[in-house]
């Protein structure tokens, strides 16, 4: 999904963890005047301070938080969801005109420069870093993303056609990817 696709669309995103306030942050920064939704089974006093901060003083959100969380998902085009939420869902299966999508799938659409994948079941973490410093040490303009704790999205501004991103992947964020 183009980031221009998301201009007109009503945008949900569930899952507050790590990956999902970056997309907020990332959203928030790309769309300042838009309504997005914020979706999570914890309530405001349970997530973190500098989120919770933030929340608080922006007026374009609609919150659904706690035990209810999944109730309004048909109101939204857009569903970006965060690798910790199940993919199957019962909530999901009643969905028609939705789309749902993940902040990895945002990225791979919208990078301008070389993904290097890191998956796998052991040394994910190590052979990113590994490849990272190779590249790096060859001079070239290199990220490490991903899974190793750094959420994408924001890596994008100001990245080119000869950034390379070291993207560890994990299971949960190779789900619903095509390239």
């Amino acid at each position: 999904m183009k980031l221009s696709d998301l201009t007109d669309k009503k945008v949900l995103i569930l899952g507050l963890g790590r990956e999902g306030t970056d997309t907020y942050y990332f959203l928030r920064k790309l769309f300042p005047k838009k309504v997005l939704g914020l979706a999570d089974q914890l309530t405001l006093g349970k997530l973190s301070l500098t989120l919770q901060k933030k929340l608080k003083t922006d007026d374009k959100l609609e919150l659904h938080l706690g035990k209810n969380y999944l109730e309004n998902l048909k109101q939204y085009e857009v569903i970006v969801k965060s690798p910790g939420i199940s993919p199957f869902l019962s909530e999901f299966k009643k969905l028609k005109n939705q789309q749902i999508t993940s902040q990895t799938k945002i990225f791979f659409d919208n990078c301008p420069g070389v993904i290097v994948g890191v998956t796998g079941t052991k040394g994910k973490s190590t052979t990113a870093t590994l490849v990272y410093k190779i590249l790096k040490n060859g001079g070239l303009d290199v990220r490490l993303v991903g899974n190793i704790g750094k959420p994408v999205l924001s890596f994008l501004e100001g990245a080119n056609q000869k950034t390379i991103f070291v993207y560890e992947l994990s299971s949960h964020q190779l789900w619903g990817l095509t390239k």
